[in-house]
């Protein structure tokens, strides 16, 4: 009866012994691979609608044109390797690296930059690529009349807030 015993805490031990080696192989040895993996599921796109109104002129000319133009989002948790980010958006802003590793050691959520130059190539994680509608186009009439969105709305985009 004493073997049994003794056979099976052998059995058990062991069966420890293994499972707390793949954790370890899991958590230590393979982390990067699996963070990795884990940060392609996170987020792979979202949309971002723009929904206001247009404002017209007495003659019904709009003011407020829809262009579009092209972003690159850094999510700064989500970057491993912030060097070779810095290097990857520099190349497509036209901004220089330091500076762009300046902003993703500052504790934000998101960095957003303008594109400069086209992107042929797939970004690394934690950086991503969207087309924004912007509210006024660069030849828009009396921007500073019609005012401003964002946190302090200006103008007559405040005043017509619930309108829009």
């Amino acid at each position: 009866m004493e073997k049994r015993i003794v056979f099976l805490r052998i059995v058990l031990a062991l069966m420890i012994f293994i499972l707390a080696g793949r954790l370890f192989y899991i958590q230590v040895v393979k982390y990067n691979f699996y963070s990795e993996k884990a940060m392609e599921q996170r987020i792979k796109s979202f949309k971002i609608s723009e929904k206001r109104g247009d404002i017209y002129d007495r003659n019904m000319i709009p003011f407020t044109d829809r262009d579009y133009k092209e972003y690159v989002f850094a999510i700064p948790k989500m970057i491993n390797d912030k060097k070779r980010a810095a290097e990857i958006l520099s190349e497509i802003t036209e901004i220089s690296s330091e500076k762009i590793k300046e902003d993703l050691k500052r504790n934000k959520d998101y960095i957003r930059y303008e594109i400069r130059r086209d992107v042929d190539f797939s970004l690394p994680v934690g950086i991503f690529k969207l087309e924004l509608p912007q509210r006024y186009s660069s030849n828009s009439l009396a921007r500073h009349v019609i005012g401003y969105l964002g946190d302090k709305k200006m103008g007559l985009e405040e005043s017509f807030d619930e309108v829009l």
